[in-house]
């Protein structure tokens, strides 16, 4: 009897724990997803269903073709400029998330898909 009773025990505390403890492919991504503006250019098919099909400072949000697709988060107020294409484009990205750039400026993607900090346009309703 005090087998069973123990066997239950161990049960319940392992159920407790897979629920206190996710699985890392449904894990959330820190910061907010940019809102959707209307004559954004966009991927209209789907390129995730979480963040976890994202790199890791990436969301999976919706896009203006209500679709999802992989985009840099919001800490910081404000919206990023729209893209233009660029004719020259930097090696690498010089920042990842808002956190990384000075002052009020925000971690946007460039024209030819790098991010780099840059001054944000004001938030419309």
């Amino acid at each position: 009897m005090k087998a069973a009773g123990s066997t239950s025990v161990l049960l319940a505390l392992l159920v407790l724990y897979t629920d206190a403890y996710p699985t890392t492919s449904k894990e959330e991504h820190p910061g907010v997803c940019p809102k959707v503006r209307e004559l954004e250019l966009g991927k209209c098919y789907s390129e995730c269903k979480s963040d976890s099909d994202c790199q890791y400072f990436m969301k999976c949000c919706n896009t203006v073709c209500d679709t999802l697709a992989c985009k840099s988060p919001n800490d910081k107020p404000g919206l990023c400029p729209e893209v233009i294409p660029a004719e020259s484009c930097p090696s690498m990205n010089t920042c990842k998330l808002d956190s990384q750039c000075p002052n009020t400026l925000k971690c946007c993607q460039s024209g030819c898909s790098k991010f780099s900090c840059q001054s944000p346009t004001a938030e419309t309703i």
